[in-house]
C-alpha cells in the first residue's frame, strides 16, 4: 500500500516532504523522543511546550495537502504509514529548539520586516509586479492557511532563516568535490555487447531424487512454511445495529431543527465594501470622520480608493482568509460600518452594503439524510452500550463465540492465517477486516490472552482471541518436489550461462575480439547509446551497469541482463567525462546541491546540538491517542 502510495504522491514536493521526513529521524532519532513524562502538554522542548492543538492542527494541515495531491482523502492507516503524524512532531520539536536559540540570541523580526518581506515575496505580485492583496488571500486560501497563521509561521521562518545563516553562513562546496560529484553523476558511458540467453545453457537434465533432497536441505528458507494462527473474531459497527435502531417521525424532525446548518443550501453571502489602509492611524483617521456623519463614497475618494477597488460581491463567510475581518463583516447590520480591523499589513474598514440570508433544505428534501444521520448517531450510543456488554460478558468469563451469541453479533473464526495475511494455500485470507493493527494484534497475543478491543475507523470494534498456533516449520520434500525440480533447474542453467560467459571472457582476454567472440557463439554483436550510470539502459541490469561504471575503458564485463535470466557480455568503448566549465549548467546544478548537502549536514549537526542543549520530551501515551496508533 506505501509504494502505491508513493507511486500516486510522486512529485517534487511530496519527494521533499518524504525527504524531510527521513531528515527529522536522522535529527531526532525515534526511541530518543518517544517516551511519557506524565503532562498534558504533548510535546517540551526546554522551557516550551507543544500543545495538542499545534499538533492537531499542523497534522490535519499536512493531511489536507496530501490529500489534494493524492485526489482522495487520505485514511488514518495510510497517513501512519508515510510517516505523516511523526514528521509533523519532529517539524514542531525543530522550530521549538530553534525559536528557544533566537530568544536566547535575543533575536526578533519586527512587523515592518515581515509585512516587507510578504511584500516583496515575488509569489504575491501581479504582472506589473506590485504586491497583490487578492492573489496573496487565494494562495492562502488553497494552502489552507489564514493570514495571521501564515504571518506567524513566516515570522518564525525569517527568525530561523537568521541562525541558520550565523550557524552555517553560505555553504560553498570544494572544486574537487564538486568536479568528483559531477564526474560521477554526469559522466557517460557507450559499450558494445551481446546478449547470451538462457536458452545458451542447453538443456539441463532434471535432478535425480538425491539431488533434489540436497538442494531442499541446504536451501531451508525457500521452503519453509511461516507460522500460522487460528484466530476468532467479534465485529461490532454501528452498521451493524442500524436495523435495530428506532426513529420516529418526531424524531426525525427534532434532530432537523437542532441541526438545521447542517443541511444549508445556499449560504449567506454579504456584498461588502473593503477600505485597506497600509497604516492603522490613516484608518482610524477615516472611521472618526465616518463615525461624525462623513458620507462613506466620498472618504473612499478622499483616501484614494476607487469604487471597483473596495467593492467584495457576493463573500462567503467560509471563503474569507482573515478572521478578524470575516467576523467583523458578518456581525454588522446591512449598511454598517466597522471600526478599524488591525491586519499585518495595517488597518480594515468594512461597510455591508447588502445580505443575502442562508437558505437551508426543507424537512421534506433531507428526510432521508437526517434519519440516516439520526440512525448513525444513536447506532454509535448502542455500540457503546454494546462494546461495555461485551466487556462484562468477558470479565465474567464467556468466551467471544458464547458473547456473540446471547448479543446476536457477528462472530467469524479464521483457522489458519500468516503475518502476511495469507492462508496456507498462499491466498489472501478474504473475510479478515481490512486493518494492520488487527492482524499485528494476532502475532503479538497468544492463545489464552483477553485483548484489548482494537477500534475501527468506523466507530466499531473488533474482539480478537488467537485460538491455536501452529509454528514454522521446513515443508516436506514431498509437498514441494515440483518448486524443488524447478529452482534446481533455473540454479544449473544460470551456473551453466555464467561459466559459458567466463569462456568467452577467458577466449577474449587471449586476444579474441568481441566480434570474434559473439560470431562464435553465434549471436550479433550491438552497440548501446551513450548513459548516465542513474539511468536504467536495456538490456542491462542495475548491477551490470554498476560493473561498468566500476571498470576502465576497452575492459569487458559481463553480469545479468534486465530480466534476471539472460547474461550480458560487454566491452566498454566510450567514456566521456562531463564539462567541467563554470557557466556550464548541468555543473552549476552539481555545485548548488553540493553546498546545499554540506550545508544541510552542519544544520543537523547544529539542530542535534540544540536538541541535546536543551533536551526533548514527548509524552507517547497523548501522541498514541491523538494519532490512533498502539506503540
Amino acid at each position: 500500500m506505501l509504494d502505491k502510495l508513493r507511486k500516486s504522491l510522486k512529485s517534487l514536493v511530496v519527494n521533499i516532504f518524504i525527504g524531510l521526513l527521513v531528515l527529522s529521524f536522522a535529527v531526532w532519532g525515534i526511541a530518543d523522543i518517544f517516551s511519557g513524562f506524565g503532562s498534558q502538554t504533548l510535546a517540551k522542548v526546554g522551557d516550551t511546550e507543544i500543545s495538542q492543538d499545534q499538533f492537531r492542527n499542523e497534522l490535519q494541515r499536512q493531511i489536507s495537502f496530501l490529500s489534494n495531491r493524492l485526489g482522495r482523502q487520505l485514511t488514518q492507516e495510510e497517513t501512519n504509514q508515510l510517516g505523516v503524524p511523526r514528521q509533523v512532531l519532529n517539524g514542531l520539536i525543530t522550530d521549538a529548539a530553534l525559536n528557544n536559540q533566537a530568544r536566547k540570541m535575543g533575536l526578533g523580526i519586527s512587523d515592518a520586516a515581515l509585512a516587507n518581506n510578504i511584500i516583496n515575496d515575488p509569489n504575491f505580485k501581479d504582472a506589473s509586479g506590485a504586491f497583490d492583496k487578492d492573489r496573496f488571500e487565494i494562495i492562502l486560501r488553497n494552502n489552507g492557511l489564514s493570514e495571521a497563521g501564515y504571518t506567524y509561521r513566516q515570522r518564525g521562518t525569517m527568525l530561523r532563516q537568521q541562525i541558520a545563516q550565523a550557524a552555517i553562513g553560505n555553504s560553498t562546496a570544494p572544486a574537487v568535490m564538486i568536479k568528483a560529484v559531477n564526474q560521477y553523476l554526469n559522466q557517460t558511458r557507450k559499450v558494445s555487447y551481446f546478449v547470451l540467453p538462457s536458452s545458451a545453457a542447453g538443456e539441463i537434465a532434471p535432478p535425480s531424487e538425491a539431488e533434489m533432497e540436497a538442494w531442499h536441505k541446504s536451501h531451508p528458507a525457500l521452503y519453509t512454511a511461516p507460522e500460522y494462527r487460528s484466530i476468532a473474531i467479534l465485529e461490532l459497527k454501528p452498521s451493524m445495529v442500524a436495523a435495530t435502531i428506532d426513529t420516529s417521525e418526531s424524531d426525525l424532525k427534532t434532530y432537523y431543527e437542532e441541526n438545521k446548518s447542517a443541511f444549508l443550501k445556499t449560504e449567506e453571502v454579504r456584498d461588502l465594501d473593503q477600505l485597506a489602509f497600509n497604516s492603522a492611524e490613516k484608518a482610524q483617521e477615516a472611521y472618526d470622520k465616518l463615525a461624525a456623519g462623513a458620507d462613506f463614497m466620498e472618504v473612499v475618494k478622499e483616501y484614494g480608493f476607487s469604487e471597483d477597488s473596495i467593492r467584495r460581491p457576493a463573500v462567503k463567510l467560509s471563503e474569507m482568509i482573515d478572521q478578524s475581518i470575516a467576523r467583523t463583516a458578518f456581525e454588522l447590520s446591512k449598511g454598517a460600518f466597522s471600526k478599524p480591523v488591525k491586519t499585518l499589513l495595517g488597518a480594515t474598514l468594512v461597510r455591508v452594503r447588502d445580505i443575502t440570508p442562508p437558505v437551508y433544505k426543507t424537512y421534506d428534501e433531507v428526510k432521508d439524510e437526517v434519519k440516516k444521520r439520526l440512525t448513525l448517531e444513536r447506532s454509535t450510543d448502542e455500540v457503546l452500550n454494546l462494546h461495555d456488554a461485551i466487556e462484562d460478558a468477558r470479565a465474567g468469563g464467556a468466551t467471544l463465540k458464547e458473547t456473540a451469541k446471547k448479543l446476536n453479533l457477528k462472530f467469524f473464526e479464521i483457522p489458519a492465517i500468516s503475518q502476511a495475511g495469507l492462508d496456507k494455500d498462499g491466498a489472501k485470507v478474504k473475510n479478515l477486516p481490512n486493518s494492520n493493527d488487527l492482524l499485528k494484534l494476532a502475532f503479538e497475543s497468544d492463545v489464552g490472552v483477553e485483548n484489548t478491543p482494537v477500534a475501527s475507523p468506523d466507530n466499531g470494534y473488533w474482539w480478537l482471541d488467537v485460538t491455536g498456533i501452529t509454528p514454522s516449520r521446513l515443508k516436506d520434500l514431498a509437498s514441494v518436489k515440483e518448486q524443488v525440480k524447478s529452482d534446481w533447474i533455473k540454479d544449473k542453467r544460470a551456473g551453466a550461462l555464467t561459466a559459458k560467459a567466463k569462456e568467452i571472457m577467458k577466449k577474449m582476454a587471449e586476444g579474441v575480439t568481441l566480434e570474434g567472440a559473439a560470431k562464435a557463439a553465434g549471436f550479433d554483436v550491438k552497440t548501446s547509446e551513450p548513459f548516465k550510470r542513474s539511468e536504467a539502459t536495456k538490456p542491462f541490469s542495475s548491477g551490470l551497469i554498476a560493473a561498468l561504471f566500476a571498470a576502465p575503458k576497452d575492459q569487458t564485463v559481463t553480469g545479468l541482463a534486465d530480466n534476471g535470466l539472460d547474461r550480458v557480455v560487454a566491452q566498454i568503448i566510450e567514456v566521456k567525462d562531463p564539462e567541467s566549465k563554470a557557466e556550464d549548467p548541468e555543473l552549476k546544478k552539481v555545485a548548488d546541491a553540493a553546498g546545499q548537502a554540506i550545508g544541510n549536514d552542519l544544520m543537523l549537526s547544529y539542530i542535534s546540538d540544540l536538541r541535546n542543549r536543551f533536551g526533548v520530551k514527548v509524552n507517547n501515551t497523548i501522541y498514541q491517542a491523538l494519532t490512533g496508533t498502539g506503540g
